[in-house]
């Protein structure tokens, strides 16, 4: 049987870790990673991501939270130069 997704709200409270892991090991956004629970050796997947979960976004009308977008919608979105 293949290992679940967890719940957007269960990777949030550990995306502190899980985005060290993805970027101690270069892994790109969307790399599953494995969390489990030590005390019921249940495991799910998160993944790893450029933006946590909540993290407001702005669009033209004020701001929203990163997980509540669908393909289409609209953000802003600010030029870098990184050399």
């Amino acid at each position: 049987m293949a290992t679940p997704m967890c719940p957007a709200e269960h990777c949030s409270k550990t995306s502190t870790a899980i985005n060290d892991t993805c970027k101690a090991n270069d892994w790109p956004v969307n790399h599953l990673v494995l969390v489990c629970n030590p005390v019921t050796g249940e495991c799910c997947n998160c993944t790893c991501s450029c933006l946590a979960y909540g993290t407001p976004v702005a669009i033209p009308s004020g701001t929203k939270a990163i997980q509540t977008f669908a393909l289409g919608d609209q953000g802003a979105c600010r030029r870098h130069n990184f050399k």
